[in-house]
């Protein structure tokens, strides 16, 4: 199974989600519900600018950034970021971005 958003595929250690009749990883749904690191920086069309995800990451690879930035922005810091099984996506270092 992948997901609707990356297009990648769901592994059993991922922790996902059906949403609205799709198939999504927790991040990817995150991305979805915040925007893009362009977005939470109001640096997006929205806000007169040209951001979106970072150019060279993957759509999966910017979930996660997104999922990281606003996690950062509004929960404490990385430090916070949740653990434990089921959340392999969000447990590690954030990406580049």
């Amino acid at each position: 199974m992948t997901c609707d958003h990356c297009s990648t595929p769901i592994e059993p250690a991922d922790l996902a989600d059906h949403v609205h009749g799709g198939r999504f990883h927790y991040f990817c749904i995150v991305r979805m519900v915040v925007g893009s690191v362009g977005h939470q920086l109001q640096r997006c069309s929205c806000y007169g600018g040209d951001a979106s995800d970072p150019p060279r990451l993957s759509r999966r690879e910017a979930a996660l950034a997104a999922c990281y930035l606003n996690i950062g922005r509004h929960h404490g810091g990385f430090a916070e970021v949740p653990t434990g099984p089921g959340l392999t996506d969000c447990d590690h270092e954030p990406p580049p971005f």
